[in-house]
């Protein structure tokens, strides 16, 4: 066995969760022309944003580290003055309190978002079934 896996502690039996976040996931409207859909899991959280064709998600900042990955299409995030445009595959670390905005490309962008810890701006408006304990 490698370093990599650590087998010390005793396992669960737990069977993860398994979805499809256009399924089985609500949506959130909070910022027009963006489609947020999140889910909570412990300290982490990650939020599926769809953005619509040259969408933007304005400039904000908060306490949460942020990795966004850019699934399809394109998005143009700007992080404390220096823009970067993302293709699918591109991800970007975004540190707490980093000022930061994005603009999806002519033919809109899937995104992931990951934060630790959760975002509590979002925590209020997510339905109790999307919190995974």
């Amino acid at each position: 066995m490698t370093a990599y896996f650590d087998d010390t502690g005793e396992t669960t039996g737990h069977p993860g969760w398994y979805f499809r976040p256009d399924d089985d996931i609500a949506p959130l409207n909070l910022i027009e022309g963006l489609e947020f859909r999140a889910i909570v899991a412990g300290d982490a959280m990650a939020s599926f944003v769809r953005f619509e064709p040259n969408a933007p998600a304005p400039s904000h900042h908060h306490a949460e580290q942020q990795i966004a990955l850019c699934v399809t299409g394109e998005l143009t995030f700007t992080v404390s003055g220096t823009s970067h445009v993302m293709k699918p595959g591109d991800c970007i670390v975004i540190p707490p309190h980093a000022e930061h905005s994005a603009v999806a490309g002519p033919e809109g962008c899937l995104a992931v978002d990951f934060f630790t810890p959760p975002r509590s701006a979002m925590l209020a408006h997510l339905p109790r079934e999307q919190f995974l304990s």
